[in-house]
């Protein structure tokens, strides 16, 4: 192996220049991210506020009607789901750590049909009827709630432990300049 002088050798170059260490998939540094993850998790729990709790009226909106009351449960799935949700989406994780993305997307959904109305739930409907959505369908609800809270707060979790594994990853504060490069070729 030769080596190939230049005018840079020796010279040291901030961490900041490379944002992604080859072979771990990890981000780029944080404090380049914080602003856009903390955004990213705002929009994404007002739009999951909105999916889940608009449609199923637990927020009160014109837009739909509840044939039956919201039970004492229902709000604070909601609320739980959507800080959650802001939780996930906030976390920055490794390209390999997204795998589980669809366990985050499935349980908010579930949560929409655990906390709606056993009656306006027209699958419900169709298969069981109105008395069976209302004696089968509605107390099977907070099981799926639970089920579902517990899928998200496990995706948060692993979601986390992917983010803190790679923070231990990040390149030293210097390096010499063209150090990647020798890396790749080695």
């Amino acid at each position: 192996m030769t080596r190939v002088g230049s005018a840079l050798d020796g010279a040291v170059a901030p961490a900041s220049m490379g944002s992604v260490r080859r072979g771990h998939g990890c981000p780029a540094p944080a404090k380049r991210r914080s602003s856009l993850h903390v955004w990213r998790a705002v929009g994404v729990g007002v739009l999951t506020a909105i999916i889940v709790g608009v449609p199923t009226d637990v927020i009160d909106t014109p837009y739909f009607i509840r044939m039956t009351p919201v039970r004492w449960w229902e709000v604070p799935v909601v609320v739980l789901t959507v800080v959650l949700a802001a939780l996930w989406a906030g976390l920055e994780a490794p390209p390999r750590a997204r795998r589980h993305d669809a366990a985050g997307v499935t349980s908010v959904v579930v949560t929409a049909l655990a906390v709606g109305c056993p009656v306006c739930n027209k699958i419900a409907v169709a298969l069981l009827g109105v008395s069976g959505a209302l004696t089968v369908w509605s107390p099977i609800q907070p099981i799926l709630a639970l089920g579902s809270l517990a899928v998200l707060g496990a995706a948060v979790l692993m979601r986390w432990r992917a983010t803190a594994r790679c923070a231990t990853c990040e390149r030293p504060t210097t390096r010499p300049l063209g150090a990647d490069h020798v890396e790749d070729r080695l």
